[in-house]
């Protein structure tokens, strides 16, 4: 990129806006499994306002309410496939929203993209893990400073809707479910436990460096949105890392042919696995 700039959002609303076109792209199906092996995590249910609890695999599973002190009592919840959907991890979104609800944005994400396919309704009310936007090494809050720059209007008479919430990470958007995790690159740590994401978006180059190298995003196509106003230090940090992968990727020129004209400033390069 020419200049710092909120393009690794914007990056990553075009990848929301192609999940929420796919079917598959929820965390519905797996999320029983998750809860089956969701070890001493402390679990929430909807509907039981600030009670926590913990697993219990005594004699089925079930969710038994832990006190402030770490100390279980009596009051219990079976968890099953039929009631999965009510239970969430603390401090994670709802995997599907409540009756009801869903993401406002709707008339926003459909004139993002001409000629698009249809919106899947029903992922307008469920979580996605599988795209993650790894932020700024200066932490969550400057990140989302920059992505709130950004707006947008769709052709009705509405108003401007901000970049920040048309990503609906956790903890940015009023709403309860989340189209994409947050790699909080300061802390080194991801806003939800679940599988690698498919794609991971890294805004800068110290966010670019340490997704690469961190295993929890194996597996994962990495975009890397980088400024050309960084220290000559830091582009050839960027260069010499990309130098040492040499063994395992390649340039791919044929899909870089594929990549339509980029504006003037802008510069793309894709490798792929050899």
């Amino acid at each position: 990129m020419p200049c710092d700039s909120a393009a690794a959002g914007l990056v990553t609303l075009g990848a929301v806006r192609r999940s929420i076109e796919n079917p598959t792209d929820n965390d519905v199906s797996r999320h029983f499994q998750r809860l089956q092996y969701g070890g001493d995590r402390i679990l929430r249910h909807r509907r039981e306002g600030k009670k926590r609890f913990k697993l219990s695999k005594l004699d089925g599973l079930w969710g038994q309410q832990v006190t402030s002190t770490n100390k279980f009592i009596s009051y219990r919840r079976s968890i099953s496939q039929l009631n999965a959907l009510d239970w969430y991890f603390e401090g994670e979104p709802f995997i599907e929203a409540a009756s009801g609800q869903r993401l406002p944005y709707e008339s926003v994400y459909k004139g993002l993209i001409e000629n698009a396919n249809k919106i899947i309704e029903s992922n307008l009310r469920t979580t996605y893990s599988g795209i993650c936007l790894a932020g700024r090494v200066t932490g969550k809050t400057r990140t989302r400073k920059v992505m709130a720059c950004p707006t947008f209007r769709c052709d009705c008479n509405c108003d401007d809707t901000r970049l920040d919430l048309l990503l609906s990470i956790h903890g940015w958007s009023p709403e309860m479910i989340s189209r994409a995790s947050f790699f909080n690159t300061r802390t080194k740590t991801r806003d939800r436990e679940t599988a690698p994401p498919v794609l991971t978006v890294a805004d800068g180059d110290a966010s670019f460096m340490q997704v690469v190298d961190s295993e929890g995003f194996g597996g994962s196509e990495i975009i890397g949105v980088l400024d050309r106003t960084l220290d000559r230090s830091r582009l050839d940090a960027v260069r010499e890392k990309m130098a040492s992968l040499d063994s395992w990727y390649t340039l791919d020129m044929d899909s870089l042919e594929i990549v339509p004209a980029t504006p003037k400033g802008i510069s793309c390069a894709i490798w792929r696995r050899r």
